[in-house]
């Protein structure tokens, strides 16, 4: 019984905190102005086109080629993304979903990433 009248007290008391925003003029002023902000961003998006590899011999080769060429796509960023793959499973394991999903997802990426960034490329 007591729980029944709780229940109906606190229902009707969301339905009016959430019909008074609902109503408030600021507020449906500030839900405006979000959707004319996100609309603006949208529409006035630059296209984005991907960065090609620097030629031999240009400004800062050298970085790009110890970075992306031995890292990235060496054994670094292959064993990087396997232990990201092999953490995201062990957290999966823990009932840790958020991590496991992130972690694989990101070492699929860092294992992929050459292949990520040249479909890119041909898509921009």
């Amino acid at each position: 019984m007591f729980m029944r009248r709780f229940k109906r007290k606190l229902s009707r008391k969301y339905n009016d905190i959430s019909f008074k925003l609902m109503s408030s003029p600021k507020v449906a002023q500030g839900m405006g102005i979000a959707l004319i902000a996100g609309g603006a961003v949208l529409v006035s998006a630059n296209i984005a086109s991907a960065i090609t590899a620097p030629a031999s011999g240009s400004f800062a080769y050298d970085i790009y080629d110890i970075a992306v060429n031995d890292m990235v796509k060496g054994p670094i960023g292959y064993i990087g993304g396997l232990g990201a793959m092999v953490w995201g499973a062990f957290s999966a394991i823990q009932q840790k979903l958020g991590m496991a999903a992130c972690s694989i997802l990101g070492g699929g990426a860092l294992i992929k990433a050459d292949a990520i960034t040249q479909s890119l490329g041909l898509i921009f």
